[in-house]
């Protein structure tokens, strides 16, 4: 399995995957896995030739400062598992990859805002 923190890593991954006309599947998570995720995981494989795996704990997602300094982490236990189930791709990138220094554009999701986690955490689907 390769691990990755790089954008345009993983974006090469990926186009010379789609040149060898290669299906990709994308699991995006935030960390500290489990048997949900790794459901996931198992139908990603199902259904595609590569499997790629994010791990981004995204401190936007968070209106409390203190929420996210308290999500639970274990990068090291998180990659075990993505190669017990022959994960190709860990895409493992640090906040300044995701998000430029300066950046102002965001996405909204107005009635799923409203509602489950977003109706407790104002912002969470930002």
């Amino acid at each position: 399995m390769q691990v990755l923190e790089n954008n345009k890593k993983i974006y090469q991954f990926a186009k010379e995957a789609r040149l060898q006309g290669r299906s990709i599947a994308v699991v995006p998570t935030m960390g500290f896995l489990h048997q949900g995720h790794l459901s996931l995981v198992r139908a990603a494989r199902q259904r595609a030739d590569v499997v790629i795996v994010s791990i981004f704990l995204n401190p936007t997602q968070f209106n409390d400062p203190a929420d996210f300094e308290k999500y639970p982490r274990n990068l090291e236990q998180d990659l075990e598992l993505l190669r017990s189930e022959k994960v190709d791709v860990a895409f493992c990138p640090q906040v300044p990859e995701v998000y430029s220094p300066n950046a102002e554009t965001w996405v909204s999701v107005d009635k799923l805002s409203q509602i489950h986690e977003g109706e407790f955490r104002p912002g969470h689907f930002r």
